[in-house]
């Protein structure tokens, strides 16, 4: 599928979902005018914006090692394991691989972590040398050797194919330890296991298995680390001062309380082993970091970084990073000016707008650049969703339209804190119709603030803070006043005339 589809199917579905979900069933003129400002706004700010501008991220090939550098390598790293990562082709492998090789391989047990793009071959960069370490180990004993640290359950499952193929007539097993792993064999689960066996003959399938047997690696999750430190079930797991690798896949999603908290688990990790960090490999994969000009400082911040979630020296640990083949060419064509810009981008990623300046729209970049890869342009493209997280907002004094009494809508909350409150849209199931929602200040019922309550349903009546809320109905004045209306102040001034205020009933 082409980019340019892609892109079209995807914001056909994107805002056809959303104006159903906001706009179904207008009932009234009011409700239309509402309807036809949210589809305006889901068609110019919520999905791919130009504020929110596609990125392409180069595929182009990685520069390979020389035959010189390969032959030095395999004299440490056995040759076989290679050939079974790739399939076995005759070619070298990528320079940034050897580099983690060696930066594995050596005396000190060193650590790295490796930022290069996607397709770079990051996951070989440290399980070929661990994989290669642990098959020449000495210890036997399936005991925990190595932990993968994963995000997300998917990519445990991404590496299944990739670490059979390694553990293949070495006798290492390993386990994929997450909520999915079946407790034991039943009557219910038999076949999906026997086919988990036939496919991975060194997996444990079962956690009896894995229990019983015993696992060289596993792959989990902080989560369940968390768990299995914890459960006495799984204390035999954390015994022996077996444990040698900790792998932590896109380490660059460890942010904030969640880097902390993984930091600290990784601590008990190493005290439940006995183990010593300086008989302990810590290798990570990451994001593509920066440009050039800042390169000497951001793998400053990265290798501070690891060492704090690690606990690991900084001088310890090795950067690496990959390097694309350049491409060069006296031809001035657009194509060959592209093919630069991409292949000359050292964080990978670039604007589709700075890609292609010439061009006044989405659609037509991505038809260009659709061209451009026939012509042998290696690339993908991420398109953005703005979530509308904060919901749509009004605010009682920015109108659309004063005579009819309709607000303008706004998909970000304004930035100004003197500005007029902004509430949050609503809309009432049964009727259809468009409220603000806001509460009383507290201590000043003459004047109004954003609601604090994030219910899901605005108009739930056993809420026990409903005697604060409020709920603004926008009426022309010329419409016959509804029962409970009062006036409430915006800014200090009244606009009765424009808008009335349906109060909630307290007891009613």
């Amino acid at each position: 599928m082409k980019f340019k589809e892609l892109y079209q199917l995807n914001n056909k579905a994107v805002k056809s979902s959303l104006i159903s979900l906001w706009c179904s069933e207008a009932s009234s003129e009011r409700q239309k005018a509402y309807a036809d400002q949210l589809k305006h706004l889901i068609e110019t700010e919520l999905f791919s914006s130009e504020n929110y501008d596609p990125l392409v991220q180069s595929m182009e090939p990685y520069v390979s090692c020389t035959d010189e550098e390969a032959n030095d390598i395999f004299n440490t790293i056995e040759i076989d394991l290679w050939n079974r990562c790739i399939g076995g082709r005759d070619f070298n492998p990528y320079k940034h691989q050897v580099d983690a090789w060696k930066s594995l391989t050596a005396n000190d047990c060193r650590s790295m972590v490796v930022t290069t793009g996607t397709g770079s071959g990051k996951t070989e960069c440290f399980m070929v040398p661990l994989v290669n370490e642990l098959k020449d180990s000495n210890d036997t004993t399936h005991s925990v050797k190595a932990i993968f640290l994963y995000p997300l359950n998917a990519l445990m499952e991404d590496q299944k194919d990739r670490l059979q193929k390694l553990l293949d007539g070495t006798g290492l097993r390993f386990a994929v330890y997450n909520g999915n792993l079946p407790e034991r064999i039943d009557g219910h689960n038999n076949d999906e296991i026997q086919r988990e066996h036939d496919k991975y003959t060194n997996i444990c399938a079962t956690r009896q298995e894995l229990h019983r047997d015993g696992a060289d690696i596993i792959l989990t999750n902080p989560t369940m680390l968390e768990y299995m430190l914890i459960r006495d079930t799984d204390q035999h797991l954390f015994q022996n001062n077996s444990l040698r690798w900790v792998v932590i896949d896109e380490a660059h999603t460890f942010t904030g309380a969640a880097a902390a908290e993984l930091a600290l688990l990784l601590r008990r990790v190493l005290n439940a082993f006995d183990s010593d960090l300086d008989q302990i490999h810590f290798a990570a994969s990451s994001a593509t970091i920066g440009n050039e000009q800042n390169q000497e400082k951001q793998e400053k911040s990265l290798r501070k970084f690891i060492s704090d979630l690690s606990g690991i020296d900084k001088t310890k640990i090795d950067i690496i990073r990959g390097e694309r083949v350049k491409f060069t060419s006296d031809d001035d064509s657009e194509f060959c000016q592209c093919k630069k810009k991409l292949c000359e981008s050292t964080c990978d990623y670039i604007k589709l707008s700075e890609l292609l300046p010439n061009y006044s729209s989405i659609e037509e970049r991505l038809s260009k650049l659709d061209e451009f890869c026939e012509q042998g342009l290696r690339a993908k493209v991420h398109f953005f969703y703005r979530i509308a997280n904060n919901g749509i907002r009004v605010q009682l004094d920015n109108w659309k339209d004063k005579d009819s009494g309709i607000l303008k809508l706004l998909s970000q909350t304004p930035k100004d804190t003197k500005a007029t409150p902004a509430l949050e849209l609503v809309r009432c199931k049964h009727c259809g119709e468009y409220f603000a929602v806001g509460e009383y200040k507290e201590n000043d019922p003459s004047h109004y603030m954003a609601s604090s309550d994030s219910d899901n349903d605005a108009f739930d009546l056993s809420n026990s803070d409903r005697t604060r809320r409020l709920f603004f109905g926008i009426r022309p004045a010329d419409e016959a006043p509804l029962s409970n209306n009062q006036f409430v102040s915006i800014n200090g001034n009244n606009y009765g005339d424009f808008y009335k205020l349906i109060i909630w009933p307290s007891e009613e």
